[in-house]
């Protein structure tokens, strides 16, 4: 899991931020289902269970404006 996420981010962008770990299997930024709004965390999942690891030391990285 991912965030706190900028409301400004979309999966394009959270996948960047992300694309130097490792092999990215899918990417989800969470939104309320009826309004669409942001939720504030998002999901990276990766092909291998190493790129966790250099995801983690990604840490306090500002992503779109926001930091985690």
């Amino acid at each position: 899991m991912v965030g706190p996420l900028s409301e400004h981010i979309d999966d394009i962008a959270l996948r960047a931020a992300f694309s130097s770990c490792g092999e990215i299997k899918r990417v989800v930024v969470c939104r309320q289902r009826t309004a669409g709004e942001l939720l504030g965390y998002g999901y990276v999942h990766f092909q291998d269970p190493q790129s966790v690891d250099r995801a983690l030391e990604l840490d306090q990285t500002d992503i779109c404006g926001q930091t985690g």
